[in-house]
């Protein structure tokens, strides 16, 4: 399982994601950009720096 937290990209954003695919949480960040931060246009830049930012979700917590 892999998560992403928006505030690492958005400071003060406290949105989280969890999904089994990289795929997925980046159509799923890319999404609440959209929604919740108003961007128009997911830039490739942006993915990648939405991909630098995924990490291995700590599934005992």
């Amino acid at each position: 399982m892999k998560t992403y937290a928006c505030g690492t990209l958005v400071p003060g954003c406290s949105w989280t994601a969890r999904a089994e695919t990289e795929a997925d949480l980046v159509a799923r960040a890319a999404a609440h950009l959209r929604e919740a931060h108003g961007e128009t246009e997911i830039r490739p830049d942006m993915i990648e720096r939405i991909k630098e930012r995924i990490t291995e979700a700590d599934d005992a917590a």
